[in-house]
């Protein structure tokens, strides 16, 4: 996605806008979901229950992440009385480190990327 604020290392590059930063996230995660992982729905949940790698569904961990991320930003836009993240930096290193292990299932194979299940 470029050089927004999602593909940026450190916490403090990220939105410090809490609404803004779980869109932010969330969008770019399921844009990763559907490119490299032929993930399909409405919405991130969907997108999420439809990844496949190599016909096999995501390794639970990082499931497991991806709805930690998902409950939170549905808690955030959805819950009128919830309106900042529980644990911001927390929020942060699990984005970080579900898109760092979806990165490592997919690898450059003519130009394209291919899924490898390690």
């Amino acid at each position: 996605m470029g050089n927004s604020s999602s593909d940026l290392r450190y916490a403090e590059s990220y939105s410090t806008n809490d609404f803004e930063l779980v869109i932010r996230l969330a969008k770019d995660l399921e844009y990763f979901l559907t490119e490299h992982f032929q993930a399909t729905g409405n919405g991130f949940g969907e997108k999420i229950n439809s990844a496949t790698c190599n016909n096999q569904k995501l390794p639970r961990e990082i499931t497991n992440a991806l709805w930690q991320l998902n409950r939170e930003r549905n808690k955030l836009v959805h819950d009128r009385t919830y309106n900042k993240i529980q644990n911001r930096q927390s929020f942060i290193t699990t984005y970080q480190q579900a898109k760092h292990s979806l990165q490592q299932l997919i690898s450059p194979s003519s130009g394209e990327y291919r899924c490898v299940i390690s």
